[in-house]
């Protein structure tokens, strides 16, 4: 049974909105506007359920990678295949370092706006959207895991 591709919505989902926040809540607060809007909980508790579901997109493509059915896929999959895990680790990387960042690392009265977070964000989503597309590039042009 391939478990990967019912895992990996709601990482991409949660991951993408506290990144945004994170990001809005930055730019509101070098407008100048006011940034207690509540954004806080709703940040951190969507990046960090974002992560620990990357963490369980990750082991378990690792583990469909190696069991699925490739008898149907195309010449040339493979390259896919070790960018898509290549970005999926990375993306463990940047969001660990960042989540690290906010939760010890960084002093409260500038949590949200320095120049490493919104990169960490900004380097994050760019992430998100090439393991994405990657991922369905695999599956979809492919036939990675179709039997």
């Amino acid at each position: 049974m391939v478990i990967h591709p019912l895992l990996v919505h709601f990482p991409i989902a949660l991951i993408f909105l506290g990144s945004a926040a994170l990001l809005w809540q930055a730019w509101a607060e070098r407008q100048g506007k006011p940034t207690n809007l509540g954004l806080e909980p709703f940040l951190n508790g969507s990046l960090g359920l974002g992560y620990a579901g990357l963490i369980l997109a990750v082991i378990t493509g690792l583990f469909d990678m190696q069991n699925s059915p490739k008898s149907l896929a195309l010449e040339g999959w493979l390259t896919f295949a070790i960018l898509h895990i290549i970005s999926g680790v990375s993306l463990l990387v940047v969001y660990g370092v960042l989540l690290y960042r906010r939760f010890f690392a960084v002093q409260p009265d500038t949590k949200t706006f320095d120049k490493p977070s919104i990169f960490l964000a900004l380097l994050g989503l760019v992430l998100l959207v090439a393991v994405g597309w990657l991922g369905g590039h695999l599956v979809y042009n492919y036939r990675v895991g179709i039997s």
